[in-house]
């Protein structure tokens, strides 16, 4: 009942966040664009014909599915990333609930509501643009899962289809986007480093690794992406030390807002809690996510200092995985001592999740940039008296349900048509060396 609720939950807040459209910046355009030439049969490649070479092919060949049911319009991409969220909302209590029974915990069910909410607001709040991480956070719930299993299996046949399982989501995860070689990675290091200590765990830790890498780099031959994003020693857009207050920062700011130090002091608390409570025996479920969230806290953070990246390392689509693993793993912990204690802390950040949410859903929570300009000048050309406002089109640009692109459209103002509003992609074509 609770993972239902979960994904309900999901689905009612990113209908909120969702009344006006959905926005899309550089890899959003980029996504949606790959989607709609594979499904002309034109490849993986931009409107203009240059190949794709930054992003894994994964995600625009999920969007292209939705491409073929709704046409490749606003709606397909509501629609394919509503599934997206409500998946992860079910998944990620599952895992948490799953996780929590294997270490010898029994939640209680009225106990689970609450969490089911908070996940679900979570998920939907921080899946809102068109980001290749919505089909990331709705495949990792399953690898973290195999891996865990893995760990904790004994028998030989327990172990192998843990490991044929970690295998196949590993190798999703890396082609739904780079960055998951984090957890990947992660994984691995987790398998070799298993007790006692043998050739047969490092085995297979390099097979947990290579097998996904292999089918990643396969693709990236395929599909000519022989260069992407610029990769050095000290590549990074900024230095290792603005990367790691951008990291507790970021952290932070996915539990409260950017007020006076709060978003420090919120994750120095999380982490206080954590590090108390992995010290019982009874935490071993917990234990596990914790190192498992640090691994691949710390390889993020390694890639953001040797790649070139113009996304901060405070953008919640990078670290909210850490939430995610850790904050129903908490809960659930505390829950089963001093469940008043956990239901009081967990609706005080609930409360703020709320908040976020309306502000969002009132269209009051970002600065007005981008494509709501051009738009209302091709309205007031067509001899619409509509005019959208700011408030409407908050980011680089939002995509109304009945907008809609076309491979004979490439550029050019937004246009009304009979089929609905037409519009040309934001000219986002990467550099050759991921640096401006």
């Amino acid at each position: 009942m609770s993972i239902a609720l979960t994904s309900l939950v999901a689905l009612l807040s990113y209908g909120l966040l969702h009344q006006r459209g959905i926005r899309l910046d550089s890899d959003g355009w980029a996504a949606w664009q790959g989607a709609v030439s594979l499904f002309a049969g034109k490849g993986y490649v931009y409107f203009s014909g240059h190949p794709i070479v930054a992003w894994p092919p994964l995600y625009s060949v999920y969007l292209c599915l939705w491409t073929f049911v709704l046409g490749a319009t606003g709606w397909s991409l509501l629609v394919a990333n509503a599934v997206l969220v409500a998946l992860q909302g079910c998944l990620w209590m599952w895992l948490g609930l799953a996780i929590a029974r294997d270490s010898g915990q029994k939640p209680v069910g009225r106990h689970l509501y609450l969490l089911a909410i908070y996940v679900g607001v979570f998920v939907a709040l921080n899946g809102q643009q068109v980001f290749a991480h919505n089909l990331v956070y709705a495949l990792l719930p399953i690898f973290v899962y195999a891996t865990w299993r893995f760990l904790s299996a004994t028998a030989g046949a327990a172990k192998a289809w843990t490991l044929a399982l970690a295998i196949a989501s590993g190798t999703a995860l890396l082609l739904a986007h780079n960055a998951s070689v984090a957890f990947v990675g992660s994984a691995a290091i987790l398998m070799a480093a298993r007790r006692p200590a043998s050739w047969r765990s490092v085995g297979e830790a390099i097979l947990a690794l290579g097998a996904p890498l292999a089918g990643w780099f396969a693709v990236r031959l395929v599909l000519g992406q022989t260069r992407s994003h610029h990769i050095g020693l000290r590549a990074g857009q900024r230095n290792a030390f603005d990367y790691a207050v951008q990291l507790l920062d970021g952290l932070g700011q996915l539990f409260v807002p950017p007020r006076l130090g709060a978003p420090f002091v919120a994750i120095l608390l999380f982490m206080t809690i954590i590090f108390w409570l992995v010290r019982s025996k009874a935490s071993s479920g917990l234990r596990f996510g914790a190192i498992f969230a640090l691994l691949s806290t710390a390889i993020v953070f390694v890639l953001f200092n040797v790649t070139w990246l113009a996304t901060p390392l405070t953008s919640a689509r990078q670290t909210m995985f850490v939430v995610l693993i850790l904050a129903p793993l908490v809960y659930l912990t505390v829950s089963a001592s001093k469940p008043r204690v956990a239901a009081v802390a967990l609706t005080a950040v609930l409360a703020v999740q709320l908040y976020w949410i309306a502000l969002y859903a009132l269209g009051r929570a970002q600065v007005p940039t981008g494509y709501w300009v051009p738009l209302n000048e091709a309205l007031r050309q067509a001899g619409s008296s509509h005019k959208f406002g700011p408030a409407e089109f908050p980011n680089d640009s939002v995509v109304p349900a009945d907008a809609y692109i076309t491979l004979a459209y490439p550029v050019g103002p937004p246009i009304v048509t009979s089929k609905g509003l037409l519009i040309a992609p934001m000219s986002y074509e990467e550099p050759v060396d991921r640096r401006r």
